[in-house]
């Protein structure tokens, strides 16, 4: 797991920690700071009850802001601390590999494709599929860049642990948690290698030589 994180610490000696991987900092305060404005009463809960917190998924333009826009409302304190990891292990060192733009691209398709398409076409088929409802919060986010991580990096630590969480989460969570998961997952794979400036004829040293750097 260290490994894929070597261009990440690499980045931050030459740039600086908050030029190193400026999405991947951008997203934690950005949800660290629609959390605060959450636990505070007055017009800052009320903008965030706005746009962030899910209540339910009816078909129309206010649950689906409610739904896409839960990936920043962090309502425990185990969820902040997760956030925080997930930004060291996953979203930065993706970013330092792939670059800031690609990963942007990657997070959010791996959030908004998944959320919003298992919501439109899941909800119906809760019973047949066993009951359960949405996965709210940012994790198609992190399970999109984990999968971005593991074909950026080539890393087999990532790939496994990824695959142990992916197990664990199809056990305990609910059918269309797990929907959403694994479309993501794929998402998160497939835009890597299309992004990825080896699949568009960079040659292979050059990348590996900007890697190195």
């Amino acid at each position: 797991m260290l490994v894929s994180q070597r261009p990440l610490w690499r980045l931050v000696r030459r740039r600086g920690p908050l030029r190193a991987a400026p999405v991947a900092l951008t997203l934690l305060l950005f949800c660290l700071v629609t959390s605060g404005l959450w636990a505070t009463p007055g017009l800052g809960h009320r903008l965030v009850a706005g746009c962030c917190a899910y209540r339910g998924w009816q078909p129309g333009l206010g649950p689906t802001v409610h739904l896409t826009g839960s990936a920043f409302l962090l309502r425990h304190d185990y969820e902040v601390v997760w956030t925080v990891a997930v930004t060291i292990l996953v979203t930065a060192p993706l970013e330092a590999l792939l670059g800031s733009r690609r990963t942007l691209a990657v997070m959010a398709l791996g959030h908004l494709v998944p959320t919003v398409a298992v919501a439109v076409a899941g909800v119906s088929q809760i019973q047949r599929l066993g009951g359960g409802g949405l996965d709210v919060g940012a994790s198609a986010i992190v399970v999109a860049a984990a999968a971005g991580l593991a074909v950026r990096s080539r890393s087999t630590a990532v790939a496994v642990w990824l695959a142990v969480a992916q197990s664990v989460g199809i056990v305990v969570q609910s059918p269309l948690a797990t929907v959403e998961h694994l479309v993501a997952l794929g998402i998160g794979a497939a835009m890597t290698l299309a992004l990825s400036p080896r699949a568009r004829g960079r040659p292979a040293h050059l990348d590996n030589a900007r890697i190195a750097a």
